[in-house]
């Protein structure tokens, strides 16, 4: 159980922390002030925020649904009777819970890609034509509303948590009564 030794907690935090110091450089060697970037900044950023983290996911996503599935396989053989399965040879069963949960990732992927990426295109896209000033914080606020949303979708999706949250809310309503 390698992951769950302090070794991997070590190795996992100086990862993420120096990932984050190497994505960082090009911003702190840059010659120019805070906010005045060149085209190629807004692209890298693009890619960074946007692009990496959306192949990241994918990958992961697919990984856990593959393993989410072989388990609810093992856990729930599927039988089919040799009726369908002539008529049918192509046939898969997904089960209920198999649906729910790419349901769920697909969702919250398309929020990601549909809020920032319009975003951090938009900003590349300042620099090459006149985009309206309003433009921009318009959109930093559905990104921005689009995290919130994530975090309710997967609080709605936990039914452990849904059930721990009705519980101390049904206690603060008793104590205030």
């Amino acid at each position: 159980m390698f992951f769950k030794r302090k070794r991997w907690v070590t190795i996992c935090i100086l990862s993420q922390w120096t990932a984050g110091f190497i994505i960082s450089i090009p911003f702190l060697c840059r010659p120019k002030p805070y906010c005045d970037f060149w085209i190629w900044m807004h692209i890298y950023t693009f890619i960074m925020i946007v692009v990496i983290p959306s192949i990241i996911s994918l990958i992961t996503n697919i990984i856990l649904f593959k393993y989410a599935r072989s388990s609810s396989r093992r856990i729930h053989p599927e039988t089919l009777s040799a009726q369908i399965s002539v008529h049918h040879p192509q046939i898969f069963l997904i089960r209920h819970r198999d649906v729910l949960l790419l349901r769920q990732m697909i969702s919250m992927f398309c929020i990601f890609i549909g809020s920032w990426g319009p975003l951090y295109l938009t900003l590349v896209l300042q620099r090459l034509i006149n985009i309206s000033p309003l433009v921009i914080p318009i959109l930093m606020f559905i990104a921005e509303s689009a995290v919130l949303i994530d975090i309710i979708k997967l609080f709605v999706a936990n039914q452990e948590m849904r059930q721990y949250f009705r519980q101390k809310m049904f206690r603060c309503f008793q104590a205030y009564q």
